[in-house]
């Protein structure tokens, strides 16, 4: 995999998170030519992974999407990619057979799901043994810079927003995981882990709300200048072009992201926890 070419596809990104979401499971998972090596979306939403597979030439991933006016969305946008179908199902009962992956994303994707348990079982079912799972989910140790006003709700003893442009990191999450938590669910589920990181230390206060709260939905509905849609997507925008007229503005935006690494260190508070997980 070229790193430039990823790269390139993620020049319109204006989460760091995000970008760096996708540069560890893409790591971890590399796009592979043998279409014998099946690679598996679970939760593909808008099928932004997808998208990446295939652009980097990997041969087939399946990305799977409990709701169906998503996966559409999906499957229209990777019209022009065989090497990615989108399928309607649920993260805890995969419309696949046993062991017919080689590798399985699930990124953000446990904190949305009731059984997150029987989730992470079913990802071991259509694993062959030896199969990797890319696995990232939101921590409960996240910092204040990015969500600070559901983390002082929770200093104060209150709940969190879960709803609105305030949700911050909780926005329509059933719950955050500690390392230990989800190393045990891991464990309990048949996956060895080999690899933790921890990112997103540093951002500009009130970071999550600006890019999910705000920026999301006004891009969703159609009512920012086509300029700056282009500039920002997520299948490759034009956010890096040294003409595009957002250059600046995103380059602001992701300056904090210099004091960043790819692995804080397990005492960092960070916006992500990550895994890969072997099957036994």
């Amino acid at each position: 995999m070229s790193a430039t070419a990823l790269d390139a596809l993620l020049a319109g990104e204006a989460d760091p998170v995000f970008a760096r979401r996708v540069r560890t499971v893409i790591g971890w998972l590399p796009p592979d030519p043998d279409p014998r090596r099946l690679h598996v979306d679970v939760g593909c939403g808008r099928g932004y992974y997808l998208h990446y597979y295939a652009a980097l030439g990997h041969a087939r991933i399946v990305g799977i999407e409990r709701d169906p006016a998503i996966a559409a969305v999906a499957a229209r946008a990777l019209a022009g990619a065989p090497a990615a179908q989108v399928l309607v199902g649920s993260a805890t009962s995969l419309p696949l057979p046993d062991g017919c992956a080689a590798g399985i994303v699930m990124s953000e994707v446990l904190e949305h799901v009731d059984d997150d348990l029987r989730a992470l079982r079913e990802a071991a079912r259509v694993l062959r043994p030896g199969g990797v799972v890319a696995l990232t989910v939101p921590h409960d140790r996240y910092p204040w810079l990015w969500d600070p006003v559901n983390r002082t709700r929770e200093r104060l003893g209150v709940a969190p927003v879960r709803e609105g442009a305030l949700a911050g990191i909780w926005a329509g999450h059933l719950r955050l995981y500690s390392e230990r938590q989800l190393a045990a669910l891991a464990a309990q589920a048949g996956f060895d882990v080999v690899e933790t990181r921890r990112f997103g230390r540093v951002s500009w206060p009130f970071a999550h709300n600006l890019i999910y709260g705000v920026g999301k939905p006004l891009l969703e509905s159609g009512r920012v200048p086509a300029s700056l849609a282009r500039a920002v997507d997520r299948r490759g925008g034009e956010g890096a072009s040294r003409t595009s007229p957002w250059r600046a503005l995103r380059a602001a935006f992701l300056w904090p992201d210099r004091f960043n690494r790819d692995d804080e260190g397990p005492a960092a508070a960070t916006v992500n926890l990550a895994m890969r997980l072997v099957r036994r």
